[in-house]
């Protein structure tokens, strides 16, 4: 958690957590952990449930867990939070997604049921997280899929941007392959800005985002 004091970080989107505890110094955490395992039964049931989403709030700054969460009403394995803080009195929303890959095999018993129209296009702000999805709008390496195809079209119809740059954001250094299943999306902001880059990753596949959010030059936040 250097990285969170290092870069004065105001809010911090995790995704599959495996949180064993709460308590991170000098900020609040808003925890959602995983309702379903892999074998399609409440994620308890399973010998190793992993997963779980969730966001750190920097003490001091005001906030709002904003709910419901929205997603198909079928989908039981797309994990999703929203928050709202308050920077010098603008409102920022700010939505963490995460979209786990399901694979075709025996160990995998749940259904992708994940419809990208469900994600809360007009009450957020900002979009972001793991969502093991691709399209050329963001990944210039992987084969564009379904979801990512879906997600790009949504972008496009609610006035949202992509802020990825075309970097990759996943490394297998195992493969030497690269990839960017990780996503930021921005609605048209007026009079903000928002600005993505890519943070030091040695020793991780997952690289970390900075993402810094302007409001003319009175007030800024730090995910």
């Amino acid at each position: 958690m250097k990285t969170l004091h290092d870069k004065d970080i105001d809010l911090a989107l995790i995704q599959e957590t495996k949180l064993s505890k709460e308590t991170i110094i000098g900020y609040r955490v808003i925890r959602q952990d995983r309702e379903t395992g892999r074998r399609g039964c409440r994620v308890e049931e399973e010998k190793t449930p992993g997963g779980g989403i969730l966001i750190l709030v920097k003490d001091g700054l005001p906030y709002i867990e904003r709910k419901p969460h929205s997603r198909h009403p079928d989908d039981t394995t797309t994990e999703i939070q929203t928050v709202e803080v308050d920077i010098g009195g603008k409102k920022l929303r700010v939505t963490n997604v995460y979209i786990p890959p399901i694979r075709q095999c025996k160990g995998d018993q749940r259904e992708q049921k994940f419809e990208a129209e469900y994600l809360p296009w007009k009450y957020t702000d900002i979009i972001a997280g793991d969502m093991n999805a691709h399209a050329k709008e963001w990944d210039k390496t992987s084969s564009e899929d379904k979801m990512g195809r879906d997600i790009a079209d949504c972008v496009e119809n609610n006035r949202f941007n992509v802020l990825n740059n075309g970097q990759p954001t996943y490394l297998s250094r195992s493969h030497e392959v690269t990839s960017t299943p990780d996503v930021t999306l921005a609605k048209n902001m007026r009079r903000a800005t928002a600005e993505w880059r890519r943070l030091d990753h040695t020793g991780t596949e997952n690289i970390p985002i900075n993402i810094t959010v302007k409001f003319g030059s009175q007030a800024k936040v730090v995910v």
